[in-house]
């Protein structure tokens, strides 16, 4: 489902697609592409791009698991470490601790090369997700 039903938003965020999940740890590994029409000065990423990766990545640890509840994020923190440009990177995020209604995740963005481009941390309150059969 996550490889063929992309809502619009997901599309305007480029070619995404999950290369691991790992349930047991609740990590999830994306691939994404930077691509000229979400660039500025210098071919480089905009922020809020880079952003809404490592939030969608978060958002795909409970999206791959058994958990029938979906991520409402409350607030969300992003180190920009290097600039982010035309290129495949991968998002790695975990769940290091969820309780009942809380979820606290973890990200990292990384390039080809292995190199750290943004990290990120957040947390969500846990809602019941939609009847999307209606």
């Amino acid at each position: 489902m996550l490889q063929t039903e992309r809502p619009t938003l997901m599309k305007a965020l480029g070619n995404m697609k999950v290369v691991a999940f790992d349930p047991t740890m609740s990590r999830v590994e994306l691939e994404v592409e930077g691509y000229e029409a979400i660039t500025h000065s210098g071919g480089i990423v905009q922020g809020g791009f880079v952003t809404a990766w490592l939030d969608e990545a978060m958002a795909h640890c409970l999206k791959c698991s058994d958990i029938d509840l979906g991520p409402a994020t409350l607030e969300i923190k992003v180190n920009f470490l290097r600039p982010a440009t035309i290129a495949k990177y991968q998002v790695i995020a975990w769940i290091p601790h969820m309780g009942r209604s809380l979820a606290f995740f973890e990200a990292e963005l990384r390039d080809q090369d292995g190199q750290l481009v943004a990290t990120a941390t957040s947390t969500a309150k846990l809602v019941a997700l939609p009847d999307w059969t209606n």
